[in-house]
């Protein structure tokens, strides 16, 4: 028992306790934690406690903490989400809030949201229909637009749909949940960025809406422009025409297809027809296996990873930040092309396709201008105080605006 007058509290009257010493605090408790789930158990109930650390805990320490808080644990968090869960974190919308989306949406905590990521579960990695538990991936995701962009965390909103996926009277419903989601999202926060994420039919949102609303489909357009970069890079070393490369692609899934999309398209702006690109690809069954690593005169060659964290954070940050009506595929394609520019030096001589991912904050803002300046030429931009700036003014202007 504690003295009169004696505190049984530290003293910290005289002190501040450092960042440096709550971050190294945070990465030993992350530490002692023996599984993935748990570090990511661990990290939720850190951002949800003190965002300002977490997010420095992330910038910081981007390589070790990125696989923790996305994939691969997220997918194990989706799994066991209904288990692990702590308190609200994202927007659930039923198939019931038809008609009333505006007024739910009114009652979201945070007044002026920028970006939204969506989904309604029914792909979620490569997992299948987890239904509302897919709420992990839009939190993680928007939590990786922060980290990477600088987009501010209270900007956010993740979302799940709970739409009843095998209802046949739902599925045949003409106007679903699409057209009122969309309408209410952008009456709600206009010119609010939508990403859609994990559909497992995703092509017709996105043929209906990319040119109507600010937003993309990361799985179909992020997955494709990271590629194509690579892509780019590859064939600069390789000197080997166009017209003699052949893509390879186990099955035709979202992604695969987006990735060929993309790729097509670079290979017309080289001088191929549309026909002649084609013909350049050819679809495998998903079970074909992966070439394994090899070696050539001395030195072996393993297969790289093009995350679409390169690219899918940049997207954003550019769209919200020349207010863009809408993104359109040239958005997306000048998002590869600023990827494929954005190593260094060295990264090049060291034989990689990608720039280092503790660089990502710093390839965001070379994806980021590349955007703005697309939307730009399409005239789908609304910050007009930026058209006159040069490439350097704008990449200046672009850092000050990460408030993360």
């Amino acid at each position: 028992m504690a003295r009169s007058g004696q505190s049984t509290q530290p003293d910290t009257s005289h002190s501040i306790e450092s960042y440096a010493l709550q971050a190294q605090r945070c990465l030993k408790q992350l530490e002692a934690k023996k599984s993935p789930i748990e570090k990511y158990m661990y990290l939720s109930n850190l951002r949800n406690n003190n965002v300002h650390l977490f997010y420095r805990l992330v910038k910081e320490n981007l390589t070790d903490i990125t696989p923790l808080i996305y994939t691969p644990t997220v997918g194990e968090a989706c799994l066991r989400w209904s288990e692990i869960y702590q308190q609200p974190e994202g927007l659930y919308l039923s198939y019931h809030d038809r008609g009333n989306l505006e007024a739910v949406l009114g009652n979201w905590r945070q007044p002026d949201v920028e970006m939204t990521v969506v989904t309604d579960g029914s792909r979620i990695l490569g997992l299948g229909d987890l239904g509302v538990n897919g709420m992990g991936i839009p939190v993680g995701k928007l939590a990786l637009y922060t980290g990477c962009a600088g987009i501010h965390p209270a900007k956010t909103l993740p979302i799940t749909l709970d739409l009843g996926t095998n209802n046949e009277t739902f599925l045949n419903d003409p106007l679903y949940m699409g057209n009122q989601l969309m309408v209410a999202l952008n009456k709600t926060w206009p010119g609010i960025i939508v990403q859609y994420e994990d559909f497992k039919n995703p092509f017709p949102s996105l043929a209906k809406y990319q040119n109507k609303y600010p937003c993309f489909n990361d799985d179909i357009q992020g997955t494709g422009a990271v590629i194509l970069a690579g892509i780019i890079n590859a064939l600069r070393r390789t000197g080997v025409p166009i017209k003699d490369q052949r893509a390879v692609f186990m099955g035709a899934g979202s992604a695969g297809v987006g990735v060929a999309q993309q790729i097509v398209q670079f290979f017309q702006k080289e001088g191929l027809t549309e026909d002649e690109a084609r013909r350049c690809f050819w679809f495998v069954d998903t079970k074909w296996k992966s070439i394994p690593d090899y070696v050539q005169d001395g030195k072996t060659y393993s297969a790289g990873q093009g995350n679409n964290m390169y690219v899918f954070p940049g997207i954003g940050l550019g769209s919200i930040l020349c207010k863009t009506s809408c993104i359109n595929q040239e958005m997306i394609y000048a998002s590869a092309e600023a990827l494929s520019t954005s190593l260094t030096p060295s990264e090049i001589s060291s034989g990689r396709l990608y720039p280092e991912l503790n660089r990502i904050r710093e390839v965001s803002v070379i994806v980021a201008r590349q955007v703005i300046r697309a939307a730009q030429k399409f005239n789908f931009d609304r910050e007009p105080s930026i058209r006159n700036l040069n490439d350097e003014q704008l990449d200046e202007w672009i850092r000050g605006r990460m408030k993360c």
